[in-house]
């Protein structure tokens, strides 16, 4: 009989460990919840030669390319596409780029004189897209 009493013993002990585990481990998905969904994201997002040249050419560390790729970014060649993801905010001035529903957005601006600039747009989506995800104490001490 108490062999038995030591194995419902062991059983209760695993039980608990199991439930204690399982408790931290939602609440640490609560509290991460917006890194892990990045993180998914991150892991299904195959940047294109281009995007991944747009990191590289900005000089952007992992945690820059991490949100960068978060934001699933978007190259548009074509003009019309991009004026409808990025509605114009700014009418005296022309925009190559936006943050719009938590996608980065960035016109390819082929002129050589301004090769450049999609690098250096798509480094300053990625810090709307860093923004967006900072704590409001973050953002009180940015």
């Amino acid at each position: 009989m108490r062999a038995n009493h030591g194995h419902s013993a062991a059983a209760t002990f695993v039980s608990v460990v199991v439930a204690l585990v399982f408790c931290i481990g939602a609440a640490w998905l609560l509290i991460n919840r917006s890194y892990v969904v990045d993180q998914l994201a991150v892991w299904q997002y195959e940047p294109s030669d281009r995007i991944a040249a747009l990191a590289r050419d900005a000089s952007m560390n992992s945690t820059g390319t991490f949100y960068f790729y978060a934001g699933q970014p978007v190259l548009h060649d074509s003009q019309d596409e991009f004026n409808a993801s990025c509605p114009r905010q700014e009418k005296a001035s022309a925009i190559l780029g936006c943050y719009a529903a938590g996608v980065i957005h960035v016109y390819d601006v082929r002129d050589e004189r301004l090769e450049a600039v999609p690098a250096v747009t798509a480094a300053h989506e990625m810090l709307h897209a860093a923004w967006d995800r900072m704590s409001t104490q973050e953002r009180e001490d940015v």
